[in-house]
C-alpha cells in the first residue's frame, strides 16, 4: 500500500499540469451546455449566444490553465486539490460528481456492477496506438488488481444474473480499417473479457453482448441502471509514448442530464455498431 501511494505521488508530481488540464477541460466540455444556460442571462440575444459561450469557456479554460501552472510544483494534497476544484466546477452547474484516482474508481465501479439491478451500458475507447500498432496503455494501470477485479465482477454478475429483465451492452470503439484483436494481443485481461462477452453474444445477444463501432466518443464510460456514471480521463505523455489514467469521474444521480445524454449517445452508437460473436 505504501509503495502504491509513493508511486502515485511521484506520478502526480511529474504530470500535474497534464492531468489537471485534461480532466478539467473534459469536464468543461461535458457540462458546457448547462454552464452556458446557468451563467448567460436571458437578456442576451440568441444570435449572440455562441460568441458569449465561446468567451466564457475560453475565460474558464485560461483561468484553469493559470491555476494549474501555479500549482504545478505543489507536492502535498494534490489529489485532494484536484478533487475539490473540479468538484466545485461541476457543482456550480448542478452536477453531483466525484473525481477519484483510478484505483478508487475501479473499486467503486466493481461494487456498482455487483449491485446493478437492470442494465449496464459500456462504451469503450480502448487506449492503443492504432496507427503504429503499439500498446500505449500504462502497464501499471493495465495490470492492476483493481482493473482485473472489474472484469471479474462483470463476468460473475452475468453468470448468475437472471436472463429476463437484465441487459448488458459493451460497445468497443476501434478506428476504421483496424481490428480489435490488434490491441488484445497486448492486453490478455481485456481480451478474456471480450471473449467471454462474445460467447454470450452468439446465443443471447438480448441479454449480454459486445459490439464494435468506429470511434465516435473519446472517453470510456459505464452507465449502470441509468443512475450511475463512471467515466475515464486519460492523458498522454508524449516523450515516452504512453497514456496514463490518473482520474475517473463518478456521477450518481437518477435525474442527471449528463447520464441521460450519454445513455442516448450509447443507444445511437449501439444502433450503428456490429455484433461480435467471435474473438480471434
Amino acid at each position: 500500500m505504501h509503495k502504491s501511494l509513493k508511486a502515485l505521488s511521484t506520478f502526480y508530481s511529474s504530470h500535474w499540469r497534464e492531468a489537471l488540464l485534461a480532466v478539467i477541460s473534459a469536464i468543461i466540455g461535458i457540462f458546457a451546455d448547462d454552464l452556458i444556460k446557468k451563467i448567460v442571462p436571458p437578456v442576451f440575444n440568441e444570435p449572440n449566444l455562441p460568441y458569449v459561450a465561446f468567451a466564457l469557456i475560453a475565460a474558464i479554460f485560461l483561468a484553469t490553465a493559470s491555476y494549474s501552472i501555479s500549482m504545478w510544483r505543489a507536492t502535498n494534497h494534490q489529489i485532494t486539490s484536484i478533487e475539490a476544484h473540479t468538484g466545485t466546477l461541476a457543482n456550480a452547474v448542478g452536477q453531483r460528481i466525484q473525481l477519484l484516482p483510478y484505483t478508487k474508481g475501479f473499486k467503486e465501479l466493481q461494487r456498482r456492477i455487483q449491485s446493478a439491478k437492470s442494465e449496464i451500458l459500456v462504451l469503450s475507447n480502448y487506449i492503443f496506438d492504432w496507427e503504429n500498432g503499439n500498446p500505449i496503455y500504462d502497464p501499471t494501470t493495465m495490470q492492476s488488481s483493481e482493473r482485473k477485479a472489474v472484469f471479474a465482477a462483470t463476468q460473475a454478475k452475468l453468470k448468475r444474473e437472471n436472463r429476463k429483465g437484465f441487459r448488458y451492452v459493451k460497445v468497443v470503439q476501434v478506428p476504421k480499417g483496424h481490428r480489435l484483436e490488434e490491441a488484445l494481443v497486448y492486453d490478455p485481461i481485456y481480451g478474456e473479457d471480450c471473449k467471454f462477452l462474445a460467447d454470450i453474444s452468439k446465443s443471447e445477444p438480448e441479454f449480454a453482448s459486445i459490439r464494435l463501432s468506429e470511434i465516435i466518443f473519446q472517453n470510456t464510460f459505464c452507465i449502470i441502471d441509468r443512475a450511475f456514471l463512471y467515466m475515464e480521463f486519460d492523458t498522454r505523455k508524449t516523450d515516452n509514448n504512453q497514456t496514463f489514467l490518473p482520474f475517473v469521474m463518478i456521477v450518481e444521480d437518477p435525474n442527471s442530464k449528463i447520464i441521460f445524454d450519454l445513455a442516448k449517445l450509447h443507444q445511437r452508437i449501439e444502433a450503428g455498431s456490429t455484433l461480435i460473436t467471435q474473438i480471434g
